[in-house]
């Protein structure tokens, strides 16, 4: 049985070019999901856990990245590991088990979360320091797990499944997100992304959705933006927000 390495050293630099991906199943998704968790363990590091507002606002956002990484890791599981399973059932069953962990961090930060919400005082500080370090390693776990899907199953599908194939792969993990899901998720892919994947992806969100629709949801992204790319972005996208 084949044993993969899913561990990548920052030593272990390519003697060659890489190759890029066929089709990019796992890098959009992950630069938007690396931008929402570092974003917020910048934010719960300067976060005064004794100023009831300051703290509110980072647990909403702490539950925001959580509910984005619970989906993520459902739609891996529900149509990307099948087709890993297809081919290397091994490496299939060792990312599922890989994921559990992840679900029970997941459920151990929401509980962390509640207890700082319900604080006393007294203790509320104690708490907050507490979960900021409990994210800090679910962060850093997440980063290499994210790394090690980038950098072993992506080739092994390219490997595995023709493009056609793996465009309608991620045509069906596009097509399971509903409305609001999707909206989550631009909220941190177009941040997280370069300039032409932005417009690629907005482009066809303004196809589909309603004018008004589409500039709220063009709005909602503004914040997260330079001046420099909310210039490009919207004179490419050929909207006035």
């Amino acid at each position: 049985m084949q044993q993969d390495t899913l561990f990548v050293s920052a030593t272990d630099v390519p003697s060659t070019v890489p190759a890029l991906p066929s089709v990019d199943i796992y890098g959009p998704v992950h630069r938007g999901l690396r931008w929402a968790l570092t974003s917020l363990l910048t934010q719960m590091g300067t976060t005064d856990f004794a100023d009831g507002a300051q703290a509110a606002e980072t647990l909403d956002d702490l539950e925001g990245v959580l509910y984005l990484c619970a989906s993520h890791l459902a739609h891996e599981n529900r149509h990307i590991h099948p087709a890993i399973a297809r081919r290397r059932p091994e490496l299939a069953a060792r990312l599922d088990a890989e994921h559990v962990e992840h679900e029970r961090a997941i459920d151990g930060l929401r509980k962390a979360s509640a207890r700082v919400a319900a604080a006393s005082p007294a203790d509320v500080v104690a708490l907050g320091r507490a979960l900021y370090l409990l994210y800090a390693t679910f962060v850093g776990e997440n980063l290499v797990h994210m790394t090690e899907e980038e950098t072993v199953v992506q080739p092994l599908l390219d490997a595995s499944y023709d493009p056609a194939e793996l465009h309608a792969l991620e045509g069906q993990i596009v097509g399971s997100i509903g409305p609001e899901e999707m909206a989550a998720f631009t909220k941190v892919m177009v941040p997280g992304n370069g300039r032409d994947f932005r417009v690629a992806m907005l482009s066809g969100a303004k196809a589909a959705m309603p004018p008004e629709a589409f500039r709220a949801l063009l709005r909602s992204c503004r914040p997260n933006l330079s001046e420099a790319d909310w210039i490009d972005l919207t004179t490419r996208l050929e909207v006035a927000v």
